[in-house]
């Protein structure tokens, strides 16, 4: 059994496209290597969990071509990956500037902050599952042919 890295790639490739996009927008930051801090704290669960999604398509536990599968794979697992980066981010924050910044986001510090941001990143969790599907089968395609096209 062969583990295909397409979804690896797409989590890397969606990853750099939100880092781009955020050192676009121009938000300031609290020292000079956050813009990588949080490109890293997002891409490295987005890339895990893009094998997790090949890996279990290889599996036969989840089809790949089917969007109501990539959608609730990506409902579930990109709250976790924003949670992770929200962590991360803080806890360098804190290391960085001193403890007068909190760790924990502001979000996480009542039940009803908890289930407003799991709900509203599964929301978008589900929207990035439907470009994460599309990507994915652009990329699968292109590979096949590079395959096909080295092989003859």
């Amino acid at each position: 059994m062969r583990l295909q890295h397409t979804g690896g790639l797409v989590g890397l490739l969606s990853s750099t496209m939100v880092g781009i996009l955020l050192a676009l927008g121009g938000q300031p930051v609290a020292f000079a290597g956050e813009y990588l801090v949080i490109w890293l704290a997002l891409g490295i669960p987005l890339v895990a969990g893009g094998y997790l999604y090949d890996h279990l398509g290889e599996q036969g536990r989840l089809r790949k071509a089917y969007l109501f599968h990539a959608m609730v794979f990506w409902m579930i697992a990109f709250p976790l990956c924003r949670l992770f980066q929200d962590l991360a981010v803080g806890l360098l924050v804190r290391l960085v500037t001193g403890p007068e910044v909190g760790v924990l986001p502001y979000y996480l510090s009542s039940p009803a902050g908890i289930l407003g941001f799991v709900v509203y990143q599964s929301i978008v969790g589900s929207a990035y599952g439907m470009g994460f599907l599309m990507l994915h089968g652009r990329l699968t395609s292109l590979f096949g042919w590079v395959r096909k096209y080295r092989n003859s």
